[in-house]
Parts: C-alpha cells; structure tokens; sequence
C-alpha cells in the first residue's frame, strides 16, 4: 500500500509547477473545498442535542458515583489561602 505524500512533498510539487498550472490547481482546490463545504453545511443539522450522547458508548455511571464526584470536587472549596 502507498503512503500519501506530506504535506512538504505536496508543497515542493506545487513550487515546481508553472505560474498558470499553479492558478489552475487553487481554482479547482478552491472549487472542491467550496463544495465539500456546501455538503458539510447541508448535511448536518444546524444545532444537535447532547442528550444522551455517550448513551450506548461508555459504562452506565451511577447516582453514588456522580455523588462521590461532586463531593470530591466541592471538598476544598472555599479555599482559605486565597
């Protein structure tokens, strides 16, 4: 299997190229990263709920644990050396 070339090598090949092959290649880049924006944008929805995101991903976390947590965090607070 092939690696693809750095972003280096891409550079190096683009400075070889011709003033006009060079015009060329950024008008069909920018005419391909406008459409792959116009999918992106159209694709996805404009705001997407965070419920229940980690829902099938990750172990169930349980009430004592969220409890523990809280305490923990909450201990030291306030501070008195500040």
């Amino acid at each position: 299997m092939q690696q693809a070339p750095s972003v280096d090598d891409l550079l190096m090949l683009i400075h070889r190229l011709s003033p006009s092959q060079q015009a060329q290649l950024f008008a069909r880049l920018s005419a391909e990263i406008a459409d792959l924006v116009q999918q992106m944008t159209q694709s996805s929805p404009t705001s997407r709920s965070l419920q229940g995101l980690w829902e099938h991903d990750h172990a169930p976390i349980s009430p004592e644990e969220i409890d523990a947590a809280r305490q923990e965090m909450w201990e030291n607070f306030p501070r008195d050396d500040i």
